[in-house]
Formats: C-alpha cells, sequence, structure tokens
C-alpha cells in the first residue's frame, strides 16, 4: 500500500527504537494534520520547501483519502513491517 510505504520512509527519518520512531511519527502526523493539511490537501504536490517528513506525510495522506493511523501503536504496526522485510 503506497500510505504505508511513505509511512515507512518518514518512519526512517527519525531516530530510536521502533516505539519511539512510531511516537514521533504520530506526533509528526497529528500535528501535519492539524496545522499543514487544510492548506496542503488540494494541491498536486507537497510544496518544494516542505520538510521532508512533511512531504512524506502529504503523499501518504493523499494515498490515503486524507487518513492517517490515529495511534503510535498503529503507527508502530505499520513500522513492524519494514522490520519484517529485513528478516
Amino acid at each position: 500500500m503506497l500510505r504505508d510505504a511513505r509511512l515507512l520512509e518518514a518512519g526512517a527519518l527519525f531516530e530510536g527504537g521502533p516505539w519511539q520512531r512510531a511516537k514521533q511519527l504520530c506526533q509528526a502526523a497529528e500535528t501535519f494534520q492539524r496545522r499543514l493539511w487544510p492548506c496542503w490537501f488540494a494541491m498536486s504536490a507537497p510544496p518544494l520547501q516542505a520538510r521532508p517528513v512533511d512531504a512524506l506525510l502529504w503523499h501518504a495522506m493523499s494515498a490515503a483519502s486524507g487518513k492517517l493511523p490515529r495511534t503510535t501503536q498503529a503507527f508502530k504496526r505499520i513500522l513492524a513491517k519494514q522490520t519484517d522485510k529485513k528478516i
């Protein structure tokens, strides 16, 4: 799923173990949804000056009709897919 692929990329931008990365990604997603998505949702691409994590969240939300997970646990499940692929 394209949404999850972009969230995996976004999660890789953060430091720490799986839970810490999921928590940081969840916080970034909440901020993005409140502050940036309302201004950016109609754009054909994220602004060039967007932070890498925000650009990836834009792609994830666009691929999922504006919906992202809401909990750290849900983000952790998605980020765990990356670990599963490495095994």
